[in-house]
């Protein structure tokens, strides 16, 4: 089956008036979430794959209506989808997915519950290159969901992906970050056995990604970090700047 994961800029498009903010019933083509009261909707980062006669199409753009409430448009090229998956990730919350197989035979509704999470310290270090020493530099952590494929339905493409945590970067190339505890999160153990954390640097001004940090061997998981109930008190991290030496 043809599909496109179009992970296009986040764009939320914001209606200020009470009418807007009241009216959120199910249509033909949206789905109404209802976000936890205690998550704030921008901070909430939805990846979604939806079916259809058009063939599958991916994303992660939605509407904000109200201060609870986000819509997804279920359609493309005026074409209905049949079908809808979303993951949602949210700070200190744990991981939740909704699954539609029929859209038409449903109420195009669903609820986001925020399930708290513990944080979990990661301290790491690494060598910075010398062409780094002058320049402020910043950590980010991604949360790589392998287990997304299946949830979604195709063998191939882009690789479920939230971002978790980022952390400046010290003179001497050590940084600390906290981590959403995964490891101890019920029900939905695939979210850490079937997954890992990536870690890259890149440059605190412009966004620029600079260096991907890969942890020992022992921590690893196809060359990046195990999600793990706890971390050793400092990572040794490995800092490959062959990506950013060679203009990719």
């Amino acid at each position: 089956m043809f599909f496109s994961w179009t992970f296009l800029a986040l764009s939320f498009l914001l209606f200020h008036s009470s009418q807007a903010a009241t009216n959120t019933p199910a249509s033909e083509n949206i789905f109404v979430i209802k976000v936890d009261p205690s998550v704030k909707t921008e901070e909430l980062q939805v990846r979604y794959f939806m079916t259809g006669e058009f063939g599958g199409l991916g994303g992660f753009q939605v509407e904000r209506v109200a201060e609870n409430t986000i819509l997804i448009h279920t359609e493309n090229e005026g074409k209905p989808a049949r079908s809808l998956k979303i993951a949602f990730y949210a700070p200190h919350c744990n991981i939740q997915t909704i699954s539609v197989d029929e859209l038409s035979q449903s109420s195009r509704e669903g609820e986001f519950d925020c399930t708290p999470l513990n944080d979990i310290k990661l301290q790491g270090k690494f060598s910075r290159e010398p062409t780094t020493s002058d320049r402020k530099l910043e950590v980010q952590i991604q949360y790589l969901a392998f287990w997304g494929h299946k949830f979604f339905g195709f063998g191939d493409g882009a690789v479920l992906t939230f971002n978790v945590a980022k952390s400046p970067v010290e003179a001497d190339g050590s940084f600390q970050a906290y981590l959403p505890n995964l490891a101890e999160s019920d029900g939905f153990s695939t979210q850490w056995e079937d997954a890992s954390f990536y870690v890259l640097v890149s440059d605190a001004e412009t966004g620029n990604f600079l260096a991907g940090l890969k942890p020992p061997t022992s921590l690893a998981l196809a060359g990046n970090l195990k999600i793990m109930p706890r971390y050793p008190q400092t990572i040794e991290f490995d800092a490959d700047w062959r990506a950013a030496s060679s203009g990719n």
